[in-house]
């Protein structure tokens, strides 16, 4: 995201399309559309200004509705085009898009590991130094459904084969 207002609406669309997502399950529970991230860069992190949706099927496309989901924001903001096969002649290879999940601050590995071996947090503290890894993936600012809590929603891409 390059500015406020970006993933601002990031948030809100990617929200909409989340939950058509989780309400698309077939019957075995799984959801048949991956979601791709055309103009995705970590350096610097961006997740672009498009979002593509790929299915087996163009009706599982259908199915999502997503016309109804994110009618607030069209023509304003989003623009939805005609579901079309993706041409073989494009693909240059797979990629794989996944949530990264940071691991869990210096801070709060030497909390919890002094709760658990009955030491100061101090004495635990000496065992975790603080890491320097910054994050380098883009990410979209979401809130919990169940708790209203914000979180960083951090996507890595993977190229395969």
């Amino acid at each position: 995201m390059t500015s406020s207002g970006d993933s601002f609406l990031w948030s809100k669309v990617y929200r909409q399309i989340h939950l058509a997502l989780v309400n698309s399950k077939d019957e075995q529970g799984k959801i048949r559309c991956g979601v791709a991230f055309p103009q995705y860069s970590d350096d610097p992190p961006t997740l672009g200004y498009q979002l593509r949706l790929l299915t087996p099927e163009e009706s599982d496309l259908q199915r999502l509705n997503l016309t109804d989901a994110l009618k607030r924001f069209i023509p304003d903001y989003v623009k939805i085009k005609a579901i079309r096969p993706v041409p073989v002649r494009a693909c240059k290879g797979f990629v794989t898009y996944s949530r990264y999940q940071p691991e869990a601050t210096a801070m709060r590995k030497a909390r919890r590991y002094a709760k658990r071996h009955d030491m100061s947090i101090e004495e635990a503290q000496k065992l975790f130094p603080a890491s320097s890894n910054k994050i380098r993936y883009p990410y979209i600012q979401l809130e919990s459904m169940t708790n209203h809590h914000r979180f960083s929603l951090f996507i890595q891409k993977k190229r395969s084969g």
